[in-house]
């Protein structure tokens, strides 16, 4: 089974994240810190397998690895509700991975509970209700939609000015996928109207833009994570998203 959109948005960001999550954790300013679960998930609307990652905040005296300590499947058991009474269970898939069979709806308010490692856990969040790519207004972003970039001494980029509409986000994040340069085609659009960067290339890849709602961007997104989730350190968030070709000879 390919693996989702939920899967490569938060992989994208896991490493970054456990570390700051790690060097928070503690129980109290006296006893010696314990370890605490860390909890990612973002709902992405027109999925139908949501992928969220638990793993185990290691003390900030210890070595951490940056991919993260997996927790013990068997002291997880998380579930996610809607308004309505609908439970999804989450259920271990490998070694800190879990997935719950949801596709998330727009505009629909989302909550996390159950427990981890033994401590309860509780967090809301609400899917966004509206996101389009204003312009380019094509499925395929094409030659014509680009322009030289200004800096751009050795012809090696092309900039297309894409414009978003939203509602119940406050970030929007593109990543290139399957693109020659990964480095280059992934970044955070700082206004409705900006300028993102492109390789030149006869390949047709995609482009995937995610907007992201409070919560999501707090913890894929900030400087400095910030926890949506009660019992535990994490984001529990929700994002939709489009996905364009890209062809830019």
């Amino acid at each position: 089974m390919p693996q989702s959109i939920a899967w490569r948005v938060a992989s994208e960001f896991l490493s970054a994240t456990i570390l700051v999550a790690s060097l928070a954790c503690s129980d109290s300013p006296v006893a010696p810190p314990g370890p605490m679960p860390i909890i990612s998930l973002t709902l992405v609307e027109g999925e139908s397998l949501q992928v969220a990652f638990v793993t185990v905040g290691t003390p900030a005296d210890s070595t951490i690895p940056l991919e993260g300590v997996p927790a013990p499947s068997g002291q997880v058991t998380l579930r996610v509700e809607d308004d309505s009474g609908h439970v999804w269970p989450l259920v271990a898939t490998t070694p800190g991975r879990f997935s719950a069979a949801l596709s998330p709806r727009r505009g629909a308010r989302y909550h996390l509970a159950g427990t981890a490692m033994g401590r309860q856990v509780v967090a809301h969040t609400r899917v966004p209700a509206f996101f389009t790519l204003v312009a380019p207004s094509g499925d395929t972003l094409t030659a014509t939609d680009a322009f030289p970039c200004t800096d751009n001494p050795l012809d090696v980029e092309v900039c297309v000015r894409a414009e978003v509409a939203f509602d119940g986000a406050i970030a929007i994040g593109y990543v290139g996928v399957g693109q020659v340069g990964p480095w280059l085609e992934r970044g955070l659009l700082r206004s409705t109207t900006q300028e993102i960067r492109f390789l030149r290339s006869e390949a047709v890849r995609d482009v995937v833009f995610t907007a992201y709602n409070e919560d999501a961007a707090a913890w894929l997104w900030s400087s400095t994570a910030r926890s949506s989730v009660s019992g535990a350190f994490g984001g529990f968030g929700a994002a939709l998203v489009l996905r364009r070709k890209v062809h830019l000879p």
